[in-house]
């Protein structure tokens, strides 16, 4: 779930939209009805006052509540508003933007008590004036205002207003709502004393109502309207929350889901590529400097998808040097009442994944670009006190960049984690097990791309575990463990990796059956008694391997495993098994925060260039001759500071030739990965620097110790080592 920090920081940014797109429309309403125009500006101000009201800025949600009244009048008297009713909206819009800024700065929007008694009076003196005998919804009594909204099929949005990214906003932030709901119905159902979920819940299906009537999205509307009536009974009747209520909500969440991407699908058809934008404003400085006269005007406020200015010199009423004239004077009559930038001032601005992506790409070759400069033979030769702190000084800079970069790319696991509530709940219901799914480590952040892509694994461990790991009630109780299994999902940080690992209290693997198995598939040759049980867990990655007796709608068909291993090594990542009988199973994802980007040492071993990554090295020493001693059959080891530690030719595992024979005369790498260390010797050196990473192709294969290459600036090529597959080729 989002803190509040992050809803405020939320409502502040999308309030300013908001208001920059009601005041892009209102300009178009003076003395014009419009019926589409009107019913955006309200619920704009509608998405607004629901925000506001859920976070508690009271001045906001009744300054809101009264132009929304005031903008019902105009749709159900089928007028347009007044010149002063206009400036009034404006004045109206202003004194909003005034109050998210104070909450920018102190998160409050209290203090301005008498400022927003003095709109709310004008706004209910407009309203009066148009109709004495109008009786108006106080805030928070709004159901008439909405149920009107939902019920007039006859009136659609015009869908020129609205643009790709606002349906793509809605979709993703109405899909975070509903993932928050499913968070607090499963605690509700856990703890039905904390009823002010049920508020919870309540407050953001609102949003997503407010939304989807802006964007016309009249099934997914109909949906929260529904839902919200059940919730706001709930609430009002203090009704009993059991088992046939959580499922009702469940089952209404997931009709809400799915017609909410059914509806946003519909919508691609209607998409204008810009959303209308017309401005009265400076239409009156065009008449005021007598370049055009009102009727021509008129004619250009009718113009779709056009501003106003530009419709003006399609026209041929007004050149550009007009044009731009005009809008300099508009910025100057701005300022002059107070509409300077500083009230435009944004805390971010949304960018789309495919420019973060060209960016990080952009940041790849930038790195290899720099040392293509200051590795160059003719600039390294340069040796003076300003090439060399303006060097370290480039140097600074693209390394902050490069991590600037990194964290832009990195969002935590626990929008990923928080699903996996729902799918154990789901789960354990089908497989008739009680399961309660333990949460840790969900602050973990990770490239957003490679959380996109560990997605299917974690669903397929978590399905394995709870079809095949954990036991059912009857089971665990015959065996002494409490009738509720265990499943535990937990991520840290571990060097330049994030481990996540889901655990079990259940059965563990069945190291007999899995070995019956493989045998009759012909999966292993040698003595069952001769392999470790790390690699007898690893027989289940096989593709098509299953041990599961009967095929369950959950799992049993031999597909999960392989893929999770095969998605996991895509991400140059490591899947490892922890089983005890009777005790459970852990699978551990070992990942790569990025693997885009990484400092390492470049070593030359004969004619060959092997890249390290520098937090897989330990340290490097020159070896004397007494530190090294033979262990028979043509294995080495190395006596460090009292510890034995295996010794390698880095050549023998890649069969190449070195230029150094004895190991005294090259030099020792300690390499170390988890709890393990390997002593590499290389021939010499060359650098250490930021590489960027580079796969193989597809033509070469997969390489045991390699994980991808890297081009130098001078346009060699260094092979990246994968330290814990050369450790594993030469230990076991």
């Amino acid at each position: 779930m989002h803190n509040s920090d992050d809803l405020i920081n939320t409502f502040i940014s999308e309030s300013h939209e908001l208001l920059d797109d009601t005041e892009a429309r209102l300009n178009v309403l003076e003395n014009n009805y419009d019926f589409e125009i009107i019913n955006t500006v309200f619920r704009m101000f509608h998405s607004i006052k629901g925000s506001a009201g859920y976070l508690n800025f009271g001045n906001i949600k009744d300054v809101t509540h009264e132009a929304e009244n005031l903008l019902s009048l105009y749709r159900d008297k089928q007028i347009g508003p007044t010149q002063k009713e206009v400036d009034l909206l404006y004045q109206t819009c202003d004194f909003i933007r005034q109050l998210i800024i104070n909450i920018d700065g102190s998160l409050t929007d209290t203090g301005f008590e008498n400022e927003a008694r003095i709109i709310i009076n004008s706004i209910k003196e407009s309203a009066q004036n148009i109709n004495p005998e109008r009786k108006y919804v106080e805030p928070g009594c709004e159901s008439n205002l909405t149920n009107g909204l939902s019920e007039n099929k006859s009136l659609p949005v015009n869908m020129e207003l609205v643009t790709p990214e606002m349906v793509e906003k809605f979709l993703s932030e109405s899909n975070d709502f509903i993932d928050e709901c499913e968070i607090f119905i499963l605690g509700l159902e856990k703890n039905p004393e904390e009823r002010e979920l049920v508020s919870d819940i309540f407050r953001r299906i609102h949003s997503i109502k407010g939304n989807a009537g802006f964007l016309g999205f009249d099934k997914v509307e109909k949906d929260c309207i529904e839902l919200e009536f059940f919730l706001d009974g709930m609430r009002a009747d203090n009704a009993v929350i059991n088992q046939n209520v959580i499922n009702f909500i469940l089952k209404q969440i997931d009709k809400l889901r799915n017609n909410l991407n059914s509806s946003t699908k519909t919508a691609n058809d209607h998409y204008s590529e810009e959303a209308i934008k017309k401005d009265k404003k400076i239409g009156e400085i065009f008449i005021d400097m007598g370049e055009v006269k009102e009727d021509d005007l008129k004619n250009a406020l009718k113009t779709k998808n056009k501003f106003v200015g530009k419709a003006l010199v399609e026209d041929g009423k007004i050149d550009n040097k007009t044009l731009k004239k005009a809008l300099k004077k508009q910025d100057k009559l701005r300022e002059e009442i107070g509409i300077n930038a500083s009230l435009f001032n944004r805390k971010d601005i949304r960018v789309s994944t495919e420019k973060l992506d060209q960016f990080f790409e952009l940041m790849g070759e930038l790195i290899t670009a720099q040392a293509m400069v200051l590795y160059n033979p003719e600039v390294s030769g340069i040796i003076s006190e300003g090439f060399t702190r303006t060097k370290n000084y480039l140097e600074k800079i693209t390394k902050e960049l490069h991590e600037i970069t990194l964290s832009v790319r990195m969002i935590p696991l626990e929008g990923l984690f928080n699903k996996m509530n729902r799918l154990v709940r789901d789960l354990s219901r089908k497989s008739d097990k009680q399961v309660q799914l333990h949460i840790s480590g969900a602050d973990a952040e990770m490239d957003r791309t490679v959380i996109e892509q560990i997605a299917d694994p974690l669903i397929h461990i978590i399905r394995n575990a709870i079809d095949h790991g954990l036991e059912n009630a009857e089971e665990r109780i015959k065996i002494n463990k409490k009738e509720t299994g265990n499943l535990y999902l937990a991520a840290k940080y571990v060097g330049s990796e994030v481990w996540i690992s889901i655990r079990d209290d259940g059965r563990g693997l069945n190291r007999e059956k899995i070995l019956k198995k493989a045998k009759e598939n012909g999966l292993i040759k040698e003595p069952p008694e001769a392999l470790s049980d790390k690699k007898v867990w690893q027989i289940i990655f096989h593709p098509g391997f299953s041990t599961a007796e009967k095929v369950t709608n959950i799992s049993g068909r031999g597909v999960g495993m392989d893929v999770v291993n095969k998605n996991i090594q895509k991400l140059n990542g490591i899947t490892e098994i922890k089983s005890q009988s009777g005790k459970g199973t852990e699978i551990i994802l070992k990942i790569p925060l990025t693997m885009a980007i990484v400092d390492a040492v470049i070593t030359e071993v004969g004619n060959s260039l092997y890249a390290i990554p520098s937090l897989e090295i330990f340290e490097f020493f020159k070896a004397d001759n007494n530190q090294i001693k033979e262990a028979g059959d043509g294995n080495y080891f190395v006596n460090l500071r009292d510890e034995i530690i295996p010794l390698i030719r880095l050549n023998k595992v890649f069969n190449n030739y070195s230029t150094v024979k004895n190991f005294s005369d090259g030099i020792i790498v300690v390499l170390k990965k988890e709890e393990k260390k390997l002593c590499i010797r290389i021939d010499r050196i060359y650098k250490s620097q930021q590489i960027v990473v580079k796969s193989l192709s597809d033509s070469i294969g997969k390489s045991r110790g390699i994980s991808g290459c890297s081009i130098l600036a001078n346009g060699d090529v260094a092979l990246i080592l994968d330290v814990k597959e050369v450790i594993d080729i030469c230990i076991e």
